[in-house]
């Protein structure tokens, strides 16, 4: 038997509102794709080959299921148009369709399927006709010698289907599988207790508390002293923040959680968040208590290049000034030279800085501030890639800095900061959430930014 998968975009508009950058079938239920729940369930019917037909072809929905071999089935895929029926799907894959009993799906149908129990014996017997029908989806099968009637076929009862058709489905068909059938399926992570499912690469505080049913998506930080469910599902690629608390709620992947906040009975995506027992949504404009990771950052070969250059161009702008400047504040014995040392990564890692310090306020020395050539002597560490053009604060290596690191696993320190350009104070509770904020938000253009941001304050001097 072979089937056939179609999904439109026209009957899910509504998934592109917060899933903005998903396509519809790659929206995430429990950190697992809605389409990949219903693949699932069609190889336990026994299919070997899946035609997967949408409206335009998705570089994500090929990427993630390839040509189908991690499921052991033959995946392909076939474009159909947003006024195409079922009958023209079927003619336009015809191919594809003859010769074997036939499944067809319509729609982003949710099965509440075992992964133990095997369905073949669903469409054993029965002739022609569809299997089930909704408001948005349907199942169809038809047999090798169909002859065009169609014959009353139902599925068997105890097979729940359902049909999401706005947010607030996903987010009860999320509790229902956290609450009471995770055992039904294969999700991604790995079970430390029961009823909790943690995914790769999860770094938690010591103090974290998790409460069961819950599950953790993969590249999550749950720092300090935050408590996570009961009832939670916490996505890819999430941050929540010291003394935050996460129940009866689901929050999507990428997203950013700020610190000491009570997230209950709510769904929350970037700074996106609905409350499920009304409906309500709202946008929240303030960065630091809920906003969306950057899923686009760059590292590697091509950031130490960019880096390299940058610092290249400005110590040569800076060098005769610095040379200037410097040699009329050490003939007036207003600056001297120190070695501090500093954190330079989350692992302990430390390093010896030479450093300008000056306790007198000159003419000389605001000077010497307002160009940034206290940065001057800093440049050379980044061809050895000990620090960042930007990046974060520079973090002293004393026990308070040692434990601001410890569990900041992201910390990449820089010669400008987005602390510095924001013109916060350093080691207060606004500078530590803007250090994390903009660790997991860093790309090309939120760097250039920064840079700009840091000199042109230093140069006014505000």
């Amino acid at each position: 038997m072979n089937s056939l998968i179609i999904i439109q975009e026209k009957d899910y508009s509504w998934l592109r509102s917060p899933h903005f950058e998903d396509h519809p079938a790659m929206v995430s239920l429990c950190n697992k794709p809605l389409l990949e729940y219903l693949i699932d369930f069609v190889v336990l019917l026994g299919c070997k080959k899946i035609r997967l037909v949408l409206e335009e072809p998705d570089e994500s929905v090929n990427r993630y299921f390839g040509n189908g071999e991690r499921w052991g089935v033959a995946i392909s895929y076939g474009n159909c148009r947003a006024v195409d029926n079922l009958k023209s799907v079927v003619v336009k894959s015809a191919g594809f369709c003859e010769g074997s009993p036939l499944i067809i799906f319509e729609g982003l149908l949710f099965f509440h399927y075992d992964k133990n129990c095997r369905y073949e014996i669903l469409t054993q017997g029965i002739g022609s006709g569809f299997l089930f029908k909704s408001g948005t989806g349907s199942v169809f099968y038809r047999t090798e010698d169909d002859t065009g009637q169609e014959t009353d076929v139902k599925l068997n009862p105890s097979l729940i289907i359902s049909s999401p058709q706005q947010q607030l489905d996903l987010f009860n068909l999320a509790m229902q599988v956290v609450r009471e059938e995770q055992n039904r399926f294969v999700l991604p992570g790995y079970g430390t207790e029961k009823g909790v499912v943690i995914g790769r690469n999860v770094e938690m505080g010591r103090k974290v508390k998790i409460h069961g049913p819950v599950v953790v998506g993969n590249n999550v930080r749950i720092l300090g002293e935050a408590v996570v469910g009961p009832n939670a599902v916490i996505g890819n690629n999430v941050i929540i923040d010291d003394g935050s608390e996460v129940r009866d709620s689901v929050v999507l992947a990428n997203t950013y959680i700020g610190r000491s906040l009570l997230i209950i009975g709510k769904m929350v995506a970037g700074n996106h968040i609905v409350a499920v027992n009304n409906g309500n949504s709202i946008e929240i404009s303030d960065e630091f208590i809920l906003s969306p990771i950057s899923r686009n950052r760059s590292f590697g070969a091509l950031r130490y290049a960019v880096n390299v250059l940058v610092a290249g161009l400005l110590a040569l702008f800076q060098f005769v000034p610095f040379c200037i400047i410097y040699s009329i504040r050490w003939v007036w014995n207003d600056l001297r030279l120190e070695k501090k040392r500093f954190l330079v990564n989350s692992d302990g890692g430390t390093r010896l800085f030479l450093l300008p310090v000056s306790h007198h306020s000159t003419l000389t020395a605001e000077m010497f501030r307002n160009l940034s050539l206290d940065k001057f002597l800093l440049l050379k560490e980044v061809f050895s890639g000990k620090l960042q053009i930007v990046g974060n604060r520079l973090i002293p290596d004393n026990e308070e800095g040692r434990k601001f690191v410890k569990d900041f696993s992201s910390y990449m320190p820089g010669i400008f900061n987005y602390t510095e350009a924001e013109r916060l104070e350093p080691e207060t509770f606004e500078s530590e959430i803007t250090e994390r904020y903009y660790s997991e938000n860093r790309g090309f253009l939120k760097e250039t930014k920064t840079l700009g941001k840091a000199l042109f304050n230093n140069l006014l001097g505000k």
